[in-house]
């Protein structure tokens, strides 16, 4: 339980035997930066150490979502305009084959926000199938969100990120971590579709008696003009 306090003691037996723990800080809702002592007392001797970090590699990309680019979730018609983002995985010097990666995505606290990283050839995605999802962040989450990816073997892959509810316009920072040096540059959406119908139904055929239970689980849009 969060409380506000400038001393927190927090107290546990040890199990006998060697035992290892980690130990995280945080503050429920941060307004500004706030400087903090640690310490640890015991009956034993023991080690405390702060933890590196996973990934050697980080890069930041400060964007936002506009009138033209907040499409909000996949339920919406217009989540095929949210920012895009192409990842490109070289290919790694022996004997690595694979690699991983971390997406984290800081948004407005008011905002519900996704991220998602989807097998797709680097190209802008309209809508987007369960078999191709790479690594997601869950539930839509208000402020911040992340997701990891291991495994990840070289190509081109597509990064989105979304608010849950079409419209909400704002800032947000996309960070990623790993562990060599990636490319991660923003997808264009202008000209990147022709009118993709790209629907799911219900298995219900044509004269059988569950016909009018089918429903599109996802949008179709059609730039006019396109050729």
């Amino acid at each position: 339980m969060y409380v506000n306090s400038p001393h927190i003691l927090v107290r546990f037996e040890v199990p006998p035997g060697h035992s290892e723990y980690t130990i995280v800080l945080s503050q429920h809702l941060k307004t500004r930066d706030l400087h903090f002592t640690l310490r640890a007392y015991a009956v034993c001797e023991f080690e405390l150490r702060e933890i590196p970090n996973k990934y050697k590699m980080e890069k930041k990309i400060e964007d936002s979502w506009t009138e033209e680019t907040a499409g909000g979730s996949s339920y919406n018609a217009g989540f095929l305009n949210n920012p895009q983002y192409r990842l490109v995985v070289p290919v790694l010097p022996a004997p690595q084959t694979m690699t991983s990666v971390l997406f984290m995505l800081e948004a407005p606290k008011d905002f519900a926000i996704h991220v998602q990283l989807v097998s797709s050839q680097g190209k802008r995605v309209s809508c987007v199938w369960t078999k191709d999802i790479i690594a997601q962040s869950g539930e839509y989450r208000h402020g911040f969100c992340y997701c990891e990816a291991n495994d990840l073997r070289p190509g081109q892959y597509t990064v989105v990120v979304s608010t849950f509810d079409p419209g909400q316009i704002g800032k947000f920072k996309l960070t990623l971590q790993s562990h060599i040096d990636l490319s991660l540059t923003p997808i264009p959406v202008e000209g990147a579709f022709q009118g993709n119908i790209c629907d799911a139904f219900s298995y219900a055929g044509i004269g059988s008696s569950a016909y009018a239970n089918n429903r599109p689980l996802s949008r179709f849009r059609r730039n006019v003009g396109s050729q």
